[in-house]
């Protein structure tokens, strides 16, 4: 069967003649004979039949090569990939259980296909747990653990957190507080599980771990017996904790259990965005839809150029196949390579498929045999790929494999130890990896994007790419220094940045700044520089007589005034076009003019004028600076 080819260019002789004979005009429009006597008409038609032989020739493009052109621009199909979730290790009464990394635990999709996964980590389990989630925000104390039970969303410190806000855990442990550390998992909403290596601390927040010692008594935990891999509530992962021997239970707050608490405090600093999690789990941990296969014996060598073999699981994800020969004069290990283009007839070479688990060897030539009888190894990582995407609840038990026998000396005793596993969250990521068109669509998007900030969209786009930043708004100018805004700055980028928080006026940390100035910094042309601000808020407030429909009370409709002011102003929500007012723009009287005419039961605006923040009142426009937003102050309406 013949390979179907790409048809990269489509067009015909005729078709290049006649898209030449439409540019004549455009590049020379004093030719006016176009008919086929024209010297000029045959020499585009000479043209145009070397135009369509060169088309020809690059129609017969073989697969091959178009994937080693896509390597040479540096994109190659992304490898299959397995899905994550996190678990939750439920035991019985008794001492805490070690759990090593790569422990399996399964369960069945939606059509009862068994499906393991592996933990990501090592697990120190205990017997208990999690029974009340409180938070604390300001003065008032809110109970959560309902809607924790429920698998909503939390805002652990409150929508808008403050230092002095305080996450409280309610820990059932029927033994008391274990000599080993406890992990407590949490999960960031819309993360999936996702456990990241970049920077283990947050740019600004601190927090601080307690253990309640007595009814009013906390104890702080060293950092060295509170290690937080979730970048204080930022991205999924756990926070493994030593509690102290001399912790008390009792009931705290709305829960009159006895339980024994943990508090986490936010003692400094300031978050871009409030922190959400879906999932609070007690000895959880992330694990993934990857199973490695050791020593799988594919067969043996038959001596012969372009040997193709077969995986037994298809879907080969990590970073290497590793592939072994058993031969006469000892073992041999095998190089995966992405072709036998640099390979010579010494080189033990291979080629692995790993959307069909196919391995190819070489031909003598590019990468040598295997020699007749040589019995290949494989040792590998496999996964289901998209099979492995299992809904809330799949996962429910601790496999019994020789793998998990390996990795655990007791297994018979530890799982009987384990009373239950839970999954709270659903799995999802897993993909069979990119086929050669979406890569090649990848490669397409890559081009019209850059690494590099060069121009404003750059750097506005680099500075939300930030990593551990949330950002709600940026903008860029050109040659201004925020210190000197009437003097044209030239080569000084300004990039101002707006977190979500604090709520009415969200201004960014220092530890924000200095995240997105370094990040910029690694990215700008030699010879500029960056300044990183905060926007500089200047108060408006409106001081206006409206004239109200008949009908309409007077309190209701000033209260309604006030309220669509306010959104009008708001930093991320108003504007003109409702996504925020823009950077520098000047408030202009028609504009407040139109929001209090258009407000229900408002009939026209009988005076207004625009007051700054000094007290200044104006009939005219408001100018504002070029880094300034506006912030709505108390406004004075009149309804007559």
């Amino acid at each position: 069967m013949t390979l179907p080819l790409p048809d990269l260019d489509d067009r015909r002789w005729a078709d290049l003649v006649e898209e030449g004979r439409t540019l004549i005009p455009v590049y020379a429009p004093e030719w006016t004979d176009h008919n086929v006597h024209d010297p000029g008409i045959t020499l585009m038609e000479l043209f145009a039949w070397i135009a369509e032989t060169d088309v020809y020739r690059l129609n017969r493009v073989p697969a091959a090569r178009r994937r080693k052109l896509l390597a040479l621009a540096g994109v190659t199909p992304r490898p299959p990939r397995g899905a994550t979730t996190a678990v939750a290790f439920q035991l019985t009464a008794g001492a805490a259980v070690d759990l090593p990394a790569g422990l399996e635990v399964e369960g069945r999709d939606l059509h009862g296909v068994p499906t393991r996964f592996r933990t990501r980590r090592r697990l120190t389990a205990v017997a208990g747990g999690l029974e009340a989630v409180q938070t604390r925000s300001g003065d008032e104390l809110d109970d959560l653990t309902a809607r924790w039970r429920r698998g909503e969303p939390l805002a652990i410190f409150g929508t808008d957190p403050r230092p002095g806000a305080a996450l409280y855990l309610g820990l059932r442990l029927p033994a008391g507080p274990p000599a080993e550390t406890v992990s407590v998992y949490f999960n960031v909403a819309g993360d999936a599980a996702e456990e990241t290596e970049d920077a283990a601390l947050h740019h600004s927040a601190r927090l601080v771990w307690e253990a309640r010692t007595g009814a009013d008594r906390w104890r702080t935990l060293a950092p060295e017996e509170a290690r937080d891999a979730s970048r204080a509530f930022t991205r999924g992962g756990p926070v493994e904790l030593t509690l102290p021997a001399d912790m008390v239970a009792g009931p705290f707050g709305a829960v009159d259990a006895e339980l024994w608490y943990l508090r986490c405090r936010l003692l400094a600093g300031a978050f871009d965005a409030a922190p959400e999690v879906d999932a609070v789990l007690l000895n959880g941990v992330a694990v993934e839809q990857e199973l490695e296969v050791a020593d799988e014996v594919l067969g043996a060598g038959s001596g012969q150029p372009h040997q193709r073999l077969e995986l037994s699981r298809p879907l080969a994800c990590g970073p290497v196949v590793e592939l072994a020969t058993a031969e006469t004069d000892g073992r041999r290990e095998w190089t995966e390579r992405p072709d036998f283009d640099a390979s010579g007839r010494a080189d033990a070479h291979c080629v692995v498929d790993r959307q069909t688990g196919a391995v190819v060897f070489g031909d003598g030539e590019r990468g040598r045999t295997v020699p007749a009888g040589a019995v290949i190894t494989a040792t590998y990582c496999s996964t289901r790929g998209a099979g492995g995407n299992l809904e809330v609840g799949s996962i429910e038990r601790l496999a019994d494999t020789l793998a998990n026998r390996a990795l655990v000396a007791d297994f018979d005793a530890v799982a009987a130890r384990i009373a239950a596993v839970r999954q709270p969250l659903p799995a999802r990521g897993g993909s069979p990896g990119e086929t050669f068109d979406e890569a090649a669509s990848r490669a397409f998007e890559l081009a019209t994007t850059t690494e590099r900030a060069v121009t404003s969209e750059d750097y506005e786009t680099q500075a939300r790419k930030t990593p551990g930043v949330r950002l709600a708004r940026v903008a860029a100018r050109a040659n201004l220094h925020p210190a000197f805004p009437c003097f044209r700055a030239c080569g000084v980028i300004t990039v101002i940045v707006l977190p979500h928080l604090p709520a009415r006026r969200p201004v960014p940390s220092p530890g924000l700044r200095r995240a997105v100035a370094a990040w910029l910094g690694e990215r700008r042309p030699l010879g500029s520089r960056v300044e990183v601000v905060g926007p500089e808020w200047v108060e408006v407030r409106v001081r206006a007589t409206v004239r109200a429909c008949p009908g309409v009370g007077r309190r209701e409709l000033a209260a309604r005034l006030g309220e669509a002011l306010d959104r009008f102003f708001h930093p991320l929500r108003g504007g003109p076009d409702g996504d925020g007012w823009p950077f520098g723009r000047d408030v202009y009287r028609a504009e407040v003019l139109q929001v209090l005419d258009e407000t229900d039961g408002s009939d026209h605006v009988l005076a207004l004028e625009l007051v700054d923040g000094r007290g200044n009142a104006s009939c005219g426009n408001l100018c504002l600076p070029p880094t300034a937003l506006v912030a709505a102050g108390p406004h004075e309406i009149e309804v007559v």
